[in-house]
């Protein structure tokens, strides 16, 4: 295994012109990070479900001690609401109907990144226009500046990855300010080590993104709902997690990988290793969609 130390030093001999740029290893990131982004995407859908449902409830049932409440008898079935008339900014961005909810926000953003970062590689590692690869480094700063948008409510997940995201920020202004393809590519991989720093914070903030989906299941089951279905839905999302987990740990994998292809891209061994990490990415990644359409299929909207 490649030190991160002595990633500047790898590339430095790169650029110099002691070896090739790998571009068959990096074109094999990319498409275990493009797999990846895309097994992602319903889970965080059903994550953004359960996060705004879980901010309505606390809107239209606010608790004891919420302030600017007026209490309204005579509703439908003779039933009394407690109307809020306050604008909690960590609620009401959660229940906005036009953008994620910010815990699934900070995901979507992290898994993307991972995704417009290797789609740069490519693009560095194939001598395309620099212009193209600044294109690319444009949409992705943009992506992480949102960051400094988000207002954690409640859910950990924010706290979580959003440093991880803020970190990969600077690097990533710094390489779309480049003078030239050489700077911009050094700058661009020596953020890999920021890259590994977000795969830790993606995963470590999973817990909290079961809670988010595993909680309205619960308060269903305490309420007297349908309690076989909501523990049978709680079970499959911990499986649809897992396998999301399962997925991330190879992405993280691959990126070491890839490190070891910078520093020897001649070796045909690991070109095999990222080829074939790519390809079981891409295979669990349709089982995993596969698993998760099963379990959205029979919970509604």
């Amino acid at each position: 295994m490649v030190r991160w130390w002595s990633l500047a030093g790898i590339v430095a001999l790169l650029l110099a012109g002691c070896a090739t740029a790998p571009v068959e290893q990096v074109r094999a990131f990319a498409s275990a990070a493009d797999a990846f982004n895309a097994a992602s995407q319903p889970l965080l859908d059903e994550v953004a479900v359960a996060e705004r449902e879980r901010a309505l409830k606390f809107i239209k049932s606010p608790p004891a001690d919420a302030k600017d409440v007026l209490v309204v008898p005579g509703m439908p079935g003779g039933a009394t609401r407690r109307l809020l008339l306050d604008l909690p900014a960590d609620q009401v961005l959660a229940i906005s109907t036009i953008a994620d909810p910010p815990a699934t926000a900070a995901f979507r953003r992290g898994v993307g990144s991972l995704k417009r970062y290797s789609t740069v590689l490519v693009l560095l590692a194939e001598n395309q226009n620099v212009d193209a690869a600044r294109a690319e480094l444009g949409i992705l700063a943009t992506n992480l500046a949102g960051v400094a948008a988000l207002i954690p409510g409640a859910e950990a997940a924010p706290a979580v990855v959003g440093p991880a995201l803020a970190a990969l920020g600077p690097l990533i202004d710094d390489a779309a300010r480049a003078k030239n393809a050489e700077e911009l590519r050094r700058l661009v991989l020596e953020a890999a080590p920021t890259i590994k720093k977000l795969n830790a914070a993606l995963r470590n903030g999973a817990d909290p993104l079961f809670h988010t989906v595993s909680r309205g299941e619960r308060e269903i089951i305490i309420e007297g709902g349908d309690a076989a279905a909501a523990v049978a839905r709680v079970d499959a999302y911990r499986v649809a997690f897992a396998n999301w987990l399962v997925l991330l740990a190879l992405v993280d994998q691959a990126t070491d990988e890839l490190v070891a292809a910078l520093a020897n891209p001649a070796n045909a061994a690991t070109l095999a290793s990222l080829a074939e990490l790519s390809t079981r990415i891409t295979i669990y990644a349709e089982g995993a969609r596969r698993a998760l359409a099963i379990v959205r299929a029979g919970k509604q909207p």
